[in-house]
């Protein structure tokens, strides 16, 4: 068995390598039309992001912007409070689950007794 027999049955005959490396060249070349177009449609959207459209018309809102600067409180919406409590409660769970507070034992607390 010589060393050329031995070579040929582990390595990759050159039909192999030409087709393999044809392969990873295709992929490349679909890769990178692929960021072309992708590239090419974000500039056109920032393009059309810079069109010049209508004024705006501040008279329409001036009443409002008046008795917020005298009164905001007034303007300003009611809070959901349920809403709120919600959220602390998920964000205390979240927090709880952490390793650093699970493997911790309650601390004692001292109530102060009148005697």
């Amino acid at each position: 068995m010589g060393g050329n027999e031995l070579e040929l049955r582990l390595g990759m005959s050159d039909a192999e390598i030409i087709i393999r490396l044809g392969l990873v060249a295709v992929l490349c070349g679909y890769l990178y039309f692929k960021h072309w177009q992708r590239t090419r449609q974000l500039i056109e959207r920032l393009d059309e992001r810079h069109w010049t459209g209508a004024s705006f018309n501040a008279s329409q809102i001036s009443a409002r912007v008046q008795r917020v600067r005298h009164d905001y409180l007034a303007e300003l919406h009611p809070s959901s409070s349920c809403c709120r409590r919600s959220l602390v409660a998920v964000a205390r769970r979240a927090v709880g689950h952490l390793a650093y507070f699970r493997d911790r034992e309650p601390e004692q607390q001292t109530h102060l007794t009148t005697e």
